[in-house]
């Protein structure tokens, strides 16, 4: 195993009014495009059919590395965008200050 030095952000993204409530997501796409720099993990989840069902709650984190917090923080968020998209839809929330102090 290597063990990089860079930095490492990682944004959750949660479904909508999340903690009050945890509703069930169906249909998500099984993998995501983003950089090379960049992964996303599942959180509660179960694949069906070639796509994800997830339980709700924190859905996703998606991650990027970089040489600095500050650009490892900006590509996560990019990373967030293109995820967003391929969803295409308005049903999961995330914070936008993740790593924000220590930039």
């Amino acid at each position: 195993m290597t063990v990089s030095g860079d930095a490492c952000v990682g944004v959750t993204l949660a479904s909508k009014d999340y903690p009050r409530t945890s509703t069930p997501l169906r249909g998500l796409p099984e993998r995501f495009d983003v950089p090379a720099n960049a992964a996303v993990f599942w959180g509660a989840s179960t694949p069906k059919n070639g796509k994800v069902d997830a339980a709700g709650g924190r859905v996703l984190t998606v991650t990027a590395t970089a040489s600095t917090i500050a650009d490892a923080r900006a590509q996560a968020y990019a990373a967030v965008a293109l995820v967003g998209e391929q969803i295409g839809s308005n049903d999961l929330s995330y914070r936008s200050d993740i790593a924000s102090g220590l930039v």
